[in-house]
């Protein structure tokens, strides 16, 4: 297992952001994502309008695409991050590391698994491949 792991007090003021990474097949990949996915995320263009939903999307997938460029190694990663302004908690992740969040003493999932034995997950894998 190749676990990393960020927490940042603040990204920006007022904005704190946590990212967990569970690496698969080495380190590599979960190591670049650790190092760059919170700086992706705030150079969006989105993070700048406070729109941090669309910002967690973009920062994904742009790190996603870096990593197929510049990780010199067979490797993968889960990804799990959290973005946290004064009124939302921002929950982003691929594949199967979850997020979940207490509420007067009940418990609500942050997070869904990616696993093909979701139907949409599915359809979603098999329509991107």
């Amino acid at each position: 297992m190749e676990d990393r792991h960020v927490t940042l007090s603040e990204l920006t003021t007022g904005v704190w952001y946590s990212a967990v990474f569970d690496g698969h097949g080495g380190a590599k990949t979960a190591e670049f994502a650790q190092n760059n996915l919170h700086n992706i995320i705030r150079e969006s263009q989105f993070y700048k309008k406070c729109d941090y939903a669309r910002a967690c999307v973009e920062g994904f997938i742009l790190t996603d695409r870096l990593i197929s460029q510049k990780v010199d190694e067979s490797s993968g990663s889960t990804a799990l991050s959290i973005l946290i302004d004064s009124e939302n908690i921002y929950c982003a992740n691929i594949g199967d590391s979850r997020a979940i969040t207490s509420y007067n003493g009940h418990t609500c999932p942050l997070s869904f698994d990616h696993k093909p034995n979701r139907t949409d997950e599915l359809k979603r894998v098999e329509v991107y491949y």
